[in-house]
């Protein structure tokens, strides 16, 4: 705008200085013009009075004659200048005339083009002010679909808040799941659509993304939550867990003890806590933080199994099995409580309860491979070879892991040699 208003400043003042010229040329012109009618007068004048006829001698013809040749000379010569002088000021008048004529035309061009560019203005004003309100009414409508949307999202957030179980997956329904997995589904389009999210939100896509076994994009899920709300505690509880899973110990065992700090009173991160210090083969801390954890939920099944565990690793079984029974006093159908009870059995050498034990866990879970293995040690154990190598090959094609594990067990030590043990080991 200020570029176009100093064109416009210089080209008036271009027009002013041409227009103070033309005026100074004209009225030279006009002195010229006003000389040469005075000679052009004055010379007739002068040659009335030579032809008029009069009585003189020769001397003094022969002297006027002189002077009027002298006389008709300069007005000859004045009038060629005067002449010459015309020409050229005709000819600058020319082109000044041309020159205002060519700036006269470039004035129109630019008035005319100041016209166009207002009327386009016009136009263009009132085609964005339509395109203004039909973008406030879109806005409107859209608006009132989030609005909308917020409402339906809310709801399936009560939905899920309802069901909300401790985030461990021996303790999770298939209900939450499909919940969860619908939730998260439905998160993805709201979080497109720009709804504004709670740190809540994002744990319970971490938790679903878990289930499904997709840890790398679990953790920023929960990353994502402990942004909008850094002291969340299942925020890093569930980054704990996720970090356990992929065997990131250490960072693990951080993430949970940030969780202890803000919740100090919740038995899930004691419990998790424990199985990564266990993991790093601190036992004694390890027993330290299931015994907390049973301190604050004493009908913990998990932390009473784990606590079994690390009794047993600390070869204190007596206590191990108290644990391990409390757990199966909890959880009566869980096989592996079971199965562990029957290894510190027969660590004791209680072989006849042992069995008992290993058939119970076998009736929970057929396919359980540790439990076969488990009974076929204590055939082994007590010299029945036949149960003891069927036992074993039953578990071997469960878990193929347990070939390994039978070579170098001394349970099996007597067999070692023998062609059928091989066979089922090789």
């Amino acid at each position: 705008m200020n570029k176009s208003k100093k064109f416009i400043l210089h080209l008036f003042l271009i027009i002013f200085i041409f227009s103070l010229v033309n005026m100074n040329l004209s009225q030279e012109i006009n002195k010229e013009k006003t000389i040469q009618e005075e000679v052009k007068t004055k010379k007739p004048q002068q040659n009335k009075k030579d032809s008029t006829p009069q009585k003189e001698d020769k001397s003094v013809k022969t002297e006027i004659t002189a002077t009027q040749k002298s006389q008709q000379k300069y007005f000859n010569d004045l009038y060629k200048m005067l002449s010459d002088s015309q020409r050229n000021i005709d000819r600058a008048i020319g082109i000044l005339s041309l020159v205002a004529t060519f700036t006269c035309g470039l004035v129109a061009l630019f008035a005319i083009g100041i016209m166009i560019a207002s009327l386009t203005g016009l136009l263009s004003y009132r085609r964005w002010s339509e395109i203004r309100k039909n973008i406030e009414e879109d806005a409107k409508y859209i608006k009132e679909i989030r609005q909308r949307l917020d409402e339906e999202f809310n709801n399936i957030r009560k939905e899920v808040d309802k069901i909300r179980l401790p985030f461990l997956p021996e303790e999770t329904t298939k209900e939450f799941k499909e919940k969860l997995n619908e939730f998260s589904r439905k998160l993805e389009f709201f979080e497109f659509l720009g709804l504004s999210l709670k740190s809540q939100d994002y744990i319970n896509r971490g938790w679903d993304l878990i289930y499904k076994d997709n840890l790398e994009f679990a953790i920023k899920a929960f990353d994502k939550a402990l942004g909008l709300d850094p002291d969340n505690s299942q925020a890093w509880f569930g980054k704990g867990y996720v970090l356990a899973e992929d065997e990131r110990n250490k960072e693990s065992l951080e993430a949970y003890e940030k969780a202890i700090e803000l919740k100090p009173d919740y038995a899930a991160s004691w419990n998790n806590k424990g199985i990564i210090l266990k993991r790093l083969e601190r036992f004694e801390e390890a027993l330290k933080t299931y015994e907390k954890a049973i301190e604050l939920k004493p009908d913990y099944a998990a932390s009473w199994n784990n606590k079994g565990i690390v009794l047993k690793r600390l070869e204190r079984f007596e206590e191990a099995l108290k644990a391990y029974e409390k757990a199966i006093e909890l959880k009566p159908d869980d096989a592996g409580l079971w199965n562990n009870k029957c290894i510190v059995l027969g660590i004791l050498g209680n072989f006849d309860e042992a069995f008992k034990v290993c058939e119970k866990t076998i009736e929970l879970d057929p396919k359980y491979a540790s439990a076969w293995y488990n009974k076929a040690c204590l055939h082994s154990l007590k010299k029945d070879k036949k149960n003891a190598l069927l036992d074993l090959s039953k578990a071997v094609n469960l878990d193929e892991k347990h070939k390994k594990e039978a070579k170098e067990d001394k349970d099996f030590k007597e067999y070692w040699d023998d062609g059928e043990f091989k066979k089922i080991t090789s």
